[in-house]
């Protein structure tokens, strides 16, 4: 029946196949806006620099907003960081 309606409404199907273009374009366009925003804060928030490096400290491979051998290991748990070998505390 859509096949028949097409068929005998040519103009109808010429406006839905454009508006069908224009949803699929606007819903790629925000898709496109959302990512870039989503990926800018969290790396924003990680890197202080366009290089790539981390803004404060940086442990294994994670970027630390704060450093300090003031601690005990479970201090430094608890505050949700990381002990290293020599008994700094990384956390954010």
């Amino acid at each position: 029946m859509a096949s028949d309606k097409a068929a005998t409404d040519v103009q109808g199907a010429r406006r839905l196949r454009r508006a069908s273009y224009i949803v699929s374009s606007v819903g790629i366009i925000v898709a496109i806006i959302t990512a870039s925003i989503f990926f800018g804060v969290y790396y924003g928030s990680i890197y202080d620099d366009d290089d790539g490096f981390c803004a404060d400290y940086e442990y294994d491979g994670v970027c630390y907003r704060h450093f300090s051998f003031d601690m005990t290991r479970n201090e430094c748990w608890e505050k949700g960081g990381v002990y290293d070998d020599i008994g700094g505390c990384y956390y954010n």
